[in-house]
């Protein structure tokens, strides 16, 4: 069993492109769970409306986005509820809302829990065409290691995004999401605390796209907002993980304004960085 969980954020659930994947894919022992995480209510009442055979389940949060820890959280508390989460045949694999899913990564995605692996995950790339994930974990950046083909990741620094991440449900048997962080570091987090313990990945050989928007040559406006997010999450990541430090986050904060500013030339980013680091020392 597959459960198939995607987040969505003020979008019709019928028209996320993740979803539309899914449905139009043969999911035989497999399950497809939505959380609508978003806090405009036209698209949580449409959501709430919605009906599709093949959907298994729709979450939704309190007519608020409560953030991704919380909305896998509960995910995981009905996945706990209906389901022997301990049983070693079944999986999660975590999916953004526009993701574009192919059909060879789900043949290549089976086959590997077919061999019982913990973790399964495909290469990302992102619009720049650089593999950002699986990656090794960096206390600033993360080693982007296979961009060089001649080079294997070791375990005891074995990174992910979460997108497409499949996880065994085990691995959660005695696992939340801490809630401090709000979108940022959640998967940096995860597998800080997973490499603690003994586990086995596979990296399936099917690369998927994504779009991530910090990678874009020029910013939007809107950015601003999400790095008063980001740079939050950094700062609380760098209090709860067990391989990281707080003084690592505040410089990561001043290096990603400087990033931002040099891209925008807004001073605000430096502003942002610098203020990161004052309201968490008091």
């Amino acid at each position: 069993m597959i459960f198939y969980c995607v987040v969505l954020y003020n979008k019709k659930i019928d028209e996320a492109i993740t979803i539309k994947n899914l449905f139009e894919c043969n999911l035989d022992n497999r399950k497809i769970i939505a959380f609508d995480n978003s806090d405009d209510l036209y698209f949580r009442e449409y959501n709430s409306k919605y009906y599709n055979e093949k959907l298994y389940c729709l979450l939704q949060s309190s007519n608020k986005n409560v953030g991704l820890s919380a909305a896998y959280n509960r995910i995981l508390e009905k996945i706990h509820r209906e389901f022997d989460i301990e049983n070693e045949n079944q999986y999660i694999c975590w999916l953004d809302d526009d993701t574009e899913i192919s059909t060879e990564f789900l043949i290549k995605q089976e086959n590997a829990v077919n061999g019982n692996y913990d973790i399964i995950v495909p290469k990302i790339i992102g619009q720049d065409g650089i593999v950002y994930s699986p990656n090794e974990a960096g206390k600033i950046k993360n080693n982007l290691v296979l961009n060089n083909s001649n080079k294997k990741i070791s375990k005891l620094k074995f990174n992910a995004i979460n997108s497409c991440l499949t996880v065994k449900t085990s691995i959660y048997s005695n696992f939340k999401f801490d809630e401090h962080l709000f979108l940022d570091q959640v998967d940096q987090l995860f597998f800080d605390n997973l490499r603690e313990r003994t586990f086995s990945y596979k990296i399936v050989d099917v690369t998927i796209e994504q779009q991530f928007s910090q990678r874009d040559e020029f910013l939007s406006y809107d950015y601003m907002s999400r790095f008063r997010i980001r740079v939050k999450d950094i700062i609380q990541y760098g209090k709860l993980s067990p391989n990281n430090n707080i003084f690592y986050s505040y410089l990561k904060n001043i290096l990603l304004a400087f990033n931002f500013f040099r891209k925008t030339w807004k001073w605000s980013y430096i502003k942002i960085g610098i203020i990161s680091i004052w309201s968490y020392k008091k």
